[in-house]
Order: structure tokens, then C-alpha cells, then sequence
């Protein structure tokens, strides 16, 4: 069996940031229905965009907002790519419900966001005036990936690329070579707001890595420290893989070359379903489930260890989990 963990020698590296899904903005979500005999209550939210209106084209210019609710009873609610400077929800469930506002540029990135509470009173109109936090300008990624110096690399490249459109290749400095360890560090400037970011390096055929959660805050610095020989160890500073907790189900560290493994992930925290999305990502690649579940199968992978990651975005923040385990038997 190959022994990933200790023994590989990365002879490519890459990195890939994709930015969160944006979600199906063709329609409009409704809210969960009342309870019988209940007519429910409506809510009228205000969001005041004039004074963050920008350049066309710029970082932070405001195209539009998505409204997003969750109320009593796991009632629900979302309307997406509102354009005017209000909204009406009608028959909602009366009592206490969390409001989010996430405001959007023309490329479809998140550049504000804002969450409020409001009480719903069944025959009655609510109003909320909502002051969004505007993500402005740029923050910085900071990338440190570092291995013995023994293990020489033979290519080493990056990749920064958007969900909206790609960006240019970004070329990492040469290794550096200091007391028998090499390192490569970069920072790189981005947009404020919620990313995915995945690292993939490859060996002998056999290509390993990991995929996280980050958020990158205007004027601020995300800190990723790869270190390919601890596991795949991702060290993320700040940390935002788990700002929504998430649950994998079930779960096996070590499976035959002839067994499969459907793994669900399921946050924790109470979300409404229909406002979730998922990636997967095996290995730091990015596979084309994008449900809840992922299938394993021991006979198509192979021997050797492997990591899965799943982001789970929801109502645009990003969360994400990682589990690793063994396809135990014969070489492919």
C-alpha cells in the first residue's frame, strides 16, 4: 500500500482558490407555509444601497441582494437578486426570526452582509431597516508551503481561479532553501469576502491535498501554512472551516479495495436545507457531486490514503470539514 502520509515526494503543487457558488437567481423561494388557521404575518425589509454604490466594475460595486430567514418551527424563507431598496415577505410564521441581507457586485461576489432580528406578529406588518457592512477593497493570502530540502521539486505552479471567470496564472517565487528545509511564500491580494481554497500537489501519478473554508476581510491577511508531509496539514489563520459545524455520517477510517462508503455531511446548526449547497473535494480536487453525499469506492480509488473535504456554503457563508482514510489491499 502506498504510504501517502509520510513518504510522498510532491513533485507539483497546486493552488486553486474558487470563490463561494453563486446561487440560481431565476426565482424567488417562498415562505414555509403558516400553520392551519393561521393567516401569518409579513415582514418589509429596507436596505439602504446608495451610499455604497462604486465604480462599475470595481470590487465592491452593488448589483444586487439576496433576503434570507430563518424563523420558528424551522420555517424559512429566501428571495433572491433584489434589485429596489425593499423587500416584502409575506405569511410568515408569527415569532422570532434571524434575517440575513448578502449584498452582491455585478460578478456576482458577495461584498456585504448583515444579519438582524425581527419579531413577526400574526395580521400585522413588520419593518426592518438593515445597514449592511460593506467587505471594501482588498485583503491579502498568505501562502507558506515548506518541505525537506532532500525532497527536491521539480515543478511547482499556481493557480487562482473564480467561480465568475478565471484570473491570471500567478507564478509562486523560487524555493528557498535554509537550514535543509524548503519553502516557497507568496502573498497575493484579493477581493474581500468567502472563498474556497484547495491545495494539490502531485507524486509518482498520485495526486493529494486538501480543500478549506477561508474568508479574506478588506485591508485584512488570511495565513495558509501547507505542510505536505504532516498529512496534508492546511493551517488556516483566520479559521473559518467551521462556522457552521458539519457532521459526517458514517464514517470508516479504513476500507477494502472491493467496499463502498456513501458519507453524508449534515451541519449541525439548524439551516433549512434549501438554502445549502456542497462541493466536494478528494484529495484537493474538486469532484462533481454536489449533494449532500459522496460515494466512495475503494476498487476505482485504489490503495492509499486519501483526504475528503466537503464546503458547505449556506445562505453564502462558507463552512467546511476534512476526514481522512485508508483504502487498504493490493497495489492498483
Amino acid at each position: 500500500m502506498r504510504k501517502v502520509f509520510s513518504r510522498l515526494v510532491p513533485a507539483a503543487l497546486i493552488l486553486l482558490i474558487v470563490s463561494c457558488p453563486s446561487p440560481d437567481r431565476k426565482g424567488t423561494i417562498p415562505p414555509d407555509v403558516v400553520q392551519p388557521g393561521s393567516i401569518g404575518g409579513s415582514l418589509v425589509i429596507r436596505v439602504p444601497l446608495t451610499n455604497m454604490q462604486a465604480d462599475k466594475g470595481s470590487s465592491n460595486d452593488v448589483a444586487s441582494y439576496d433576503v434570507s430567514g430563518s424563523g420558528p418551527g424551522n420555517a424559512s424563507f429566501q428571495q433572491l437578486g433584489i434589485t429596489g431598496s425593499s423587500v416584502t415577505i409575506n405569511s410568515l410564521a408569527p415569532g422570532d426570526w434571524g434575517v440575513t441581507v448578502n449584498v452582491n457586485n455585478s460578478k456576482g461576489l458577495q461584498v456585504a452582509s448583515a444579519t438582524v432580528q425581527v419579531t413577526v406578529v400574526e395580521g400585522e406588518t413588520a419593518e426592518k431597516d438593515v445597514a449592511v457592512s460593506p467587505f471594501v477593497g482588498d485583503g491579502t493570502l498568505d501562502v507558506y508551503v515548506q518541505w525537506p530540502a532532500k525532497n527536491a521539486i521539480s515543478q511547482l505552479r499556481a493557480a487562482l481561479t473564480l467561480q465568475n471567470g478565471a484570473l491570471p496564472d500567478i507564478t509562486l517565487p523560487a524555493v528557498v532553501i535554509t537550514n535543509n528545509v524548503s519553502s516557497v511564500h507568496a502573498a497575493v491580494p484579493f477581493p474581500a469576502g468567502y472563498y474556497t481554497l484547495s491545495v494539490s500537489y502531485l507524486y509518482d501519478g498520485f495526486t493529494w491535498g486538501g480543500a478549506e473554508a477561508v474568508h479574506i476581510s478588506s485591508g485584512g491577511t488570511t495565513k495558509l501554512v501547507f505542510t505536505p508531509f504532516d498529512a496534508v496539514k492546511m493551517s488556516i489563520d483566520p479559521d473559518m472551516s467551521n462556522s457552521s459545524m458539519i457532521a459526517f455520517s458514517p464514517l470508516k477510517s479504513v476500507l477494502g479495495l472491493g467496499q463502498t462508503m456513501t458519507v453524508t455531511a449534515t451541519p449541525t446548526q439548524m439551516i433549512s436545507g434549501k438554502y445549502l449547497s456542497y462541493q466536494w473535494y478528494l484529495n484537493g480536487l474538486p469532484q462533481p457531486e454536489i449533494t449532500s453525499t459522496f460515494t466512495i469506492d475503494g476498487k476505482t480509488l485504489g490503495s492509499g490514503n486519501y483526504r475528503l473535504d466537503v464546503v458547505v456554503s449556506a445562505n453564502g457563508v462558507l463552512s467546511s470539514k476534512p476526514v481522512l482514510f485508508t483504502i487498504a489491499g493490493g497495489s492498483n
